[in-house]
């Protein structure tokens, strides 16, 4: 069966393979979850903490592996961080937490959302074609 749509998030919740196409060509077709990793090839990580956000930091900063830490919340307690890493460190990232007695509440692999894969897929190829 085909479905077509401009609603990203029905595709997401009704298709098991996906087929992403450009001025009538296809540009990317699989599994959404192959798509995003194809896409983003570093892990991302959502990372919960009971501690502020300074403390955190000061945690991992030098930590080889982790490329980005975006803070997405940030409370009188605790921090919520999205990171990017090029190496899975997230042992290391735990014992560095428990080592600094910094309470691991969440850490959870992060793929991309449909619509962010459709997005960069028009982005890559309209700046390759």
């Amino acid at each position: 069966m085909v479905f077509s749509s401009h609603h990203l998030s029905e595709i997401s919740q009704i298709c098991d393979r996906i087929l992403v196409i450009q001025e009538g060509r296809i540009v990317a077709e699989g599994p959404e979850e192959e798509l995003a990793r194809k896409l983003s090839p570093r892990l991302r990580v959502r990372l919960q903490v009971r501690a502020q956000r300074p403390r955190v930091l000061e945690c991992l900063e030098g930590l080889t592996g982790i490329d980005a830490m975006d803070c997405t919340r940030e409370e009188t307690d605790q921090t919520t961080l999205v990171l990017s890493l090029s190496q899975d460190v997230r042992e290391r990232i735990s014992a560095l937490l428990a080592e600094r007695k910094i309470g691991l509440l969440e850490m959870t692999r992060v793929d991309l959302e449909l619509e962010n894969v459709f997005l960069e897929l028009i982005e890559k190829r309209g700046t390759a074609g």
